[in-house]
């Protein structure tokens, strides 16, 4: 079955460590059980003046792997806080900012300060504003911004045009309503009770906004996404990588940016996907791709040990038959390639049908995960499952 795809295509420029043994229960990430503090560890006065709080912006779903992310990334430098808001992860980090850049499964990073004030307005007054001034400085002494916009609850209000035309004045940044570089958000406090939030984007662009996205494809998966499935799978230098169904090649460039693998194998039926891919994916190693039906796959019985597959799914899908008869026959092939052991993240909105197909293949496969994620309209379930060590036969 072709990519054909129904999902909204999603414009991506908007938008710890593990266990030993693949596919076992991973540790918790680090979380304060109490508030920030600053660096003589005051909690009364240290979230007000505290310089290494951040928060990044994750698609709905994907905290707690974000949160992993962190841990894995950057060690006992971070520590993140405990929250119930399914789309960010708050954290105080104490080195370098640069190195969040590198987070795979963030929309976007944010540096987060908070201001111990009753009225939004304050917040540029007074000794306030060089805090916020030095916030932006710090910003663009990384990246190029030129513009900057605010969002908030009433930013078209009086009191946010005051506030506009001070961070203006006190920047050099003009103010762009529209297509502003730097995103500046203004909120209720979530750390404390009392007092406001001020967020500094550190990117003139959101970093899943990714560099190797040079063609794109109608209903591509979404790249934190497809870096969350690959996390979730424990990858490993040592990994022969298959990716069904590849379309553009989102879900390999993940897998090639987070952790290198002897081999990554990139497999679709349509000639202008592989093209696509193949441009997508011009700067990485070990790459064979293959035009070939999925039910058809010229790979030897249990020659690949991780795989991941984005299935067809979404409105362009209409006739769940032949979607039902696809995921079968993907399975069967995954079923038959995986070596005993091996990993398997899948993705697709249609979980019941996909569900269905798993159970007459359930003597070769067993639930490590799901988990439910937001990408446009949609809430596709995420599953990662781990191959049974039974020998796969076209019998069964």
């Amino acid at each position: 079955m072709g990519r054909a795809r129904g999902r909204k295509a999603r414009n991506e420029r908007e938008a710890g460590a593990t266990s030993p043994d693949r596919g076992a229960q991973r540790s918790a990430p680090k979380t304060a059980s109490r508030g920030p503090s600053n660096a003589d560890g005051g909690e009364k006065t240290g979230l007000q003046h505290n310089e290494r709080l951040f928060e990044a912006e994750v698609l709905d779903g994907l905290a707690p792997i974000c949160s992993e992310e962190l841990v894995r990334l950057l060690g006992r430098q971070v520590r993140v806080f405990p929250s119930s808001n399914p789309s960010s992860v708050s954290f105080e980090y104490s080195g370098d900012p640069a190195k969040l850049l590198g987070l795979r499964t963030a929309v976007a990073v944010f540096r987060l300060l908070y201001f111990k004030v009753p009225h939004p307005l304050t917040i540029v007054q007074g000794a306030n504003l060089p805090r916020l001034k030095a916030a932006i400085a710090a910003a663009r002494a990384r990246e190029r911004f030129k513009t900057f916009r605010i969002s908030a609850a009433g930013s078209e209000s009086k009191v946010f045009q005051k506030i506009k035309n001070a961070i203006a004045s006190a920047s050099g940044l003009a103010n762009d309503e529209q297509e502003g570089q730097m995103s500046i958000r203004f909120r209720r406090a979530r750390l404390r009770p009392f007092g406001w939030d001020v967020l500094v984007r550190l990117t003139p662009l959101p970093l899943s906004a990714r560099a190797w996205r040079v063609e794109n494809m109608p209903g591509a998966l979404n790249a934190t996404i497809a870096a969350a499935m690959v996390l979730q799978m424990d990858p490993r230098p040592t990994d022969q990588f298959l990716n069904l169904m590849c379309g553009s090649g989102t879900l390999i460039a993940e897998r090639a940016a987070i952790c290198p693998a002897k081999r990554l194998v990139g497999v679709d039926n349509s000639r202008e996907a592989i093209a696509k891919a193949r441009k997508n994916l011009a700067r990485v190693a070990s790459l064979t791709l293959l035009e070939q039906d999925v039910g058809k796959l010229s790979l030897q019985d249990g020659s690949m040990n991780a795989l991941c597959a984005d299935l067809p799914w979404g409105r362009l899908i209409g006739d769940r038959n032949k979607l039902q008869g696809c995921y079968e026959e993907a399975l069967r092939e995954m079923s038959r390639v995986c070596s005993a052991g091996g990993m398997l993240s899948v993705i697709t909105q249609e979980s019941a049908l996909f569900e269905k197909a798993l159970e007459r293949h359930r003597e070769y496969w067993t639930l490590d995960r799901s988990l439910r994620v937001k990408q446009a309209d949609y809430k596709p379930k995420l599953y990662v499952l781990k191959r049974r060590s039974k020998a796969y036969s076209a019998e069964a």
